[in-house]
C-alpha cells in the first residue's frame, strides 16, 4: 500500500515486533491480588530494574493479567508528537499468542464511538476466541486491553481498582517516554554535530553528502540511502495547484551509502524525471513526504526501468522520500525542487514522528549546503572566468607593451642611425667640398703655371669621384633594402673578374707597395662536370663591387710592403656546390668589440677612426647586402699578432656555384 505517511502509525504492524509474552508467564491459578495504590509501587520497582523497555512493558503486561485474573493482557501507549508507540503483552501458557495479540490490538483500534459513549472502560464482546474484553482508558493516553477466555470467576474490577491499574501504566508510559525521548536526543546529538560539519565542508561536496547519508542510515537503522540532484533549463519551481512535471528535468546521483543487506546502485549518468513514477509521484506529493510502509502487489507490477534500479521491489520493503527543496520567500506552496533523499529498508517498518523530523532536518540542511555549493560554484566559474579574461588583457597588455618597447628601441636606433648618418654624410660632403672650393679658388688665378693647373683639376676630379661614389653607395643601399635590385644571373669565371682587379689594386696602392696573392684550391668532386674551381652563376656587377669593396678595404689597412692574399676554394656538398673567397690582409686588426659590427652602416673601428684612414663606413655594409642579394654569406676574423708581429684580418664571401633556377 502506497500512500503518504501520517503523523497516527498503524498500532497492528509495529505490536506484530514485539517479543512474545510467554517468555515470562506466572501461575495463573493463583488468587490474584486485588489491585491497590501499592500497584503504583509494584511498577516503580519494574522500572527500576535493568532491562529493556519492551521487557518492562511486558513484566507490567503479566503484573495486570495477575492482579485481574486475564487470560492476555496488552498495554498500548497512544502516538506522542515525538515518540513512537510503547507496547507490553502477555498471554497465558499453551494459547496461540500471535492469534491473541492480533485479537486484542482490533479491540485497541475500535473506533471511539464504539467506547460506550466515551466512558473510560467498558466491556467488549464478540472478539474471539475471547469470551470477553475489558478495555481501559489510559488518561494520558493509551489503553489496558484484558482478554478473558472464560468468564471471570472473581468480581468485577472496582473504580478504585480501575484506577490503580491506570495510575500505574500511566506512570509506566510516562517513565519510558521520557527515557525514549532522552535516548533520542543523545543519539541524534551525537549524531547532528558531526553531520553539520561534514555538509559545511566545500572542498569535497560529494564525499560530505556520502558521509551526511551514511551517518543518518546508522543512525535510523536504514540499510541504504541516497540522494538525487535535478538539474532543468528552468527553476523548479513547483505549486500545489499545478501538478505538470517538468519535462527537462533530469536527476543525477548526488551520493549513496548502503551496508551488507542491500547493494550499491548502478544508475546511468542521468535519467529523466518523468522516466521514474515513484520519483514523480515524490514530487507531485510535495510539501508532503512520500513514503512506503509495505510493497503491495499492484506497485510490483507498475515499475519501470529506472524504478527497478532505484527501488528494487524484490530487496526493498519499506522506503521514505523526501524532498530537497530550495528556500525562497514564498513558502512550501511554491518552493525549489533540488532534489529528493531516499531511504530504504529490507524490513516492513513505520515511519516514526521523530525519524521524519530528523529525516527532515537533514533534509534541510543538505538542500541548504546544496544551494552554497551550487553558488559557490557559479561565484568559481565566475571568479576563474573573470580571471582568465584578466590574465587574456594582461597578456595582450603585456604584448602591446613589449611591441611598444621594440618599437622605441627600434626608434632609439634609428635616431641614433640618423645621426650618425648625418655626420657621417656631412662630413664626407662637407671636406671634399672644402677642397674643390679651395682648387677652384687656386684656378682662377690667371699667372698659375700649367703643372699646378693640372694638379689642382686632379684634386676637382678625386673629390668629385669620392663624392659620386658616396651618392652611389648610398643608392644602392636604398635598393637592396627595398628589394628593388634584380639579380642578373650569368655565366662567370672568377679569373676574368679578380685579374682585372688585382691591376687596378697594384697601381691603386702602389704607394704602399702592397701586393696580390691569387690562389685556387679545389676539393675532389663526385661529378667530373662540375670541376670548375673558378666557375659560378651570378650576377657580375653585384660581384664585382663586392670584390671591389673588399680588396680596397684591405689596401686601407694594410701595413705598408705587406701581401693581400686572395684564395679561392670549390668545395662541393650534398646541400650544393658552393665558392668560398678569403681576403686576407696583414695590419692593424679589428678590436674584438667592434667585430660585430663591423658590417653595420656608418661604423668604424676605433683603430680606423684614430689614425684618420678615409672612409665613409658604408663600404662593408654594402658588401653585407650585396652577399645576402646573391644568396651567399659572409664572415670576418681578425686577431692580433704575438710579439710585435702584424694582425691578420680575413673577411670569407661564401656564394653558391649554381642558383636554385639554374
Amino acid at each position: 500500500m502506497v500512500a503518504s505517511i501520517k503523523l497516527s502509525t498503524n498500532l497492528s504492524v509495529i505490536l506484530s515486533q514485539t517479543h512474545p509474552a510467554s517468555e515470562m508467564n506466572l501461575p495463573h491459578n493463583s488468587p490474584p491480588p486485588p489491585p491497590s495504590q501499592s500497584f503504583s509501587q509494584t511498577i516503580i520497582q519494574l522500572l527500576l530494574q535493568d532491562s529493556t523497555a519492551e521487557m518492562k512493558l511486558n513484566q507490567i503486561a503479566q503484573q495486570v493479567a495477575c492482579c485481574t485474573q486475564a487470560d492476555s493482557c496488552l498495554i498500548l501507549s497512544r502516538v506522542g508528537e515525538r515518540m513512537s508507540v510503547l507496547q507490553g503483552f502477555w498471554a497465558v501458557d499453551g494459547s496461540s499468542t500471535e492469534l491473541l495479540l492480533t485479537q486484542l490490538q482490533s479491540v485497541a483500534t475500535l473506533e471511539e464511538d464504539l467506547r460506550g459513549g466515551g466512558e473510560s472502560h467498558h466491556w467488549i464482546m464478540g472478539v474471539s476466541p475471547f469470551e470477553r474484553c475489558f478495555r481501559l482508558k489510559i488518561p494520558q493516553g493509551g489503553w489496558v486491553i484484558l482478554g478473558y477466555l472464560d468468564l471471570p470467576l472473581h468480581p468485577l474490577l472496582t473504580v478504585q481498582d480501575q484506577q490503580s491499574i491506570a495510575e500505574g501504566v500511566a506512570i509506566a508510559f510516562s517513565q519510558l517516554q521520557l527515557q525514549q525521548q532522552v535516548q533520542i536526543g543523545n543519539q541524534y546529538q551525537s549524531l547532528l554535530n558531526p553531520l553539520a560539519h561534514a555538509l559545511n565542508r566545500t572542498s569535497d561536496w560529494e564525499d560530505s553528502v556520502t558521509t551526511a547519508l551514511a551517518e543518518l542510515a546508522q543512525t535510523l537503522g536504514i540499510d541504504r540511502s541516497f540522494a538525487l540532484m535535478l538539474k532543468a533549463n528552468n527553476p523548479l519551481y513547483k505549486t500545489r495547484s499545478h501538478q505538470k512535471l517538468p519535462s527537462d528535468a533530469r536527476a543525477t546521483l548526488l551520493g549513496q551509502w548502503h551496508n551488507n543487506n542491500l547493494p550499491p546502485l548502478e544508475l546511468p549518468e542521468s535519467f529523466w524525471l518523468t522516466d521514474s513514477p515513484l520519483c514523480a509521484s515524490a514530487w507531485k506529493a510535495f510539501p508532503e513526504v512520500h513514503g512506503v510502509t509495505e510493497v503491495s502487489p499492484s506497485l510490483s507490477s507498475d515499475g519501470n526501468e529506472i524504478d527497478q534500479i532505484l527501488f528494487p521491489l524484490d530487496q526493498v520493503c519499506s522506503w521514505l522520500v523526501i524532498p530537497l527543496v530550495g528556500v525562497n520567500n514564498r513558502g512550501k506552496s511554491s518552493a525549489l525542487i533540488l532534489g529528493f533523499l531516499v531511504f530504504q529498508s529490507v524490513q516492513k517498518r513505520v515511519w516514526q514522528p521523530h525519524e521524519l523530523e530528523l529525516a527532515s532536518w537533514v533534509t534541510t540542511q543538505l538542500s541548504t549546503a546544496m544551494l552554497h555549493n551550487i553558488t559557490l560554484q557559479k561565484v568559481q566559474l565566475l571568479v576563474k572566468d573573470r580571471t582568465e579574461q584578466l590574465e587574456r588583457s594582461l597578456d595582450v597588455q603585456a604584448k602591446l607593451y613589449e611591441k611598444t618597447r621594440q618599437q622605441l628601441a627600434q626608434l632609439r636606433e634609428l635616431i641614433e642611425l640618423k645621426d650618425t648618418f648625418l655626420d657621417a654624410v656631412s662630413h664626407e660632403l662637407r671636406t671634399p667640398l672644402t677642397i674643390m672650393k679651395v682648387a677652384i679658388q687656386m684656378l682662377r688665378q690667371a699667372d698659375l703655371p700649367l703643372p699646378l693647373q693640372e694638379k689642382y683639376l686632379n684634386v676637382l676630379d678625386q673629390e668629385w669621384q669620392r663624392e659620386h661614389n658616396l651618392i652611389q653607395d648610398l643608392l644602392a643601399l636604398q635598393r637592396l633594402e627595398s628589394h628593388q635590385q634584380e639579380i642578373r644571373v650569368q655565366r662567370l669565371y672568377l679569373r676574368d673578374i679578380l685579374n682585372p682587379l688585382d691591376e687596378e689594386f697594384k697601381e691603386t696602392w702602389a704607394s704602399k707597395k702592397l701586393k696580390t696573392e691569387i690562389s685556387y684550391t679545389t676539393i675532389p668532386v663526385v661529378d667530373e662536370s662540375s670541376n670548375h674551381p673558378v666557375l659560378l652563376y651570378s650576377d657580375l656587377e653585384s660581384l664585382q663591387r663586392i670584390l671591389g669593396e673588399l680588396l680596397t678595404n684591405a689596401g686601407k689597412y694594410s701595413e705598408k710592403g705587406t701581401t693581400v692574399k686572395i684564395e679561392v676554394c670549390q668545395e662541393v656538398a650534398a646541400t650544393g656546390d658552393r665558392i668560398m673567397i678569403r681576403v686576407t690582409n696583414f695590419g692593424e686588426a679589428i678590436a674584438p668589440e667592434d667585430q660585430p659590427h663591423i658590417f653595420e652602416k656608418f661604423t668604424r673601428g676605433q683603430g680606423m677612426t684614430d689614425n684618420a684612414v678615409r672612409g665613409t663606413g658604408l663600404g662593408l655594409a654594402l658588401v653585407k647586402s650585396l652577399v645576402e642579394h646573391l644568396h651567399g654569406t659572409i664572415e670576418v676574423e681578425s686577431h692580433s699578432g704575438q710579439d710585435g708581429d702584424l694582425g691578420e684580418t680575413c673577411f670569407t664571401l661564401t656564394l653558391p656555384q649554381f642558383p636554385e633556377s639554374h
